[in-house]
């Protein structure tokens, strides 16, 4: 896994709560299709949990990223 810059980031997640394709996001933040946005928990120095973020509106508004499907 490698590090992204903090500005990157947060460009991925608000592309990603926008609702756009992995395609989409790494054509604008320059990255790889295959960088996508992951929930990390960390134990110390090490990553003891990790969930990949599906580009999904259902998941996004349950994770508070974005109202529900009338916010389209």
């Amino acid at each position: 896994m490698k590090r992204l810059p903090m500005r990157k980031i947060r460009d991925v997640l608000r592309l990603s709560a926008e609702g756009r394709s992995t395609r989409q996001i790494a054509g604008q933040a320059r990255l790889s299709p295959q960088t996508t946005p992951y929930v990390m928990r960390f134990d110390g120095d090490s990553i003891a949990h990790m969930t990949k973020i599906w580009n999904d509106a259902q998941a996004l508004h349950q994770l508070g990223w974005m109202r529900p499907w009338s916010a389209r």
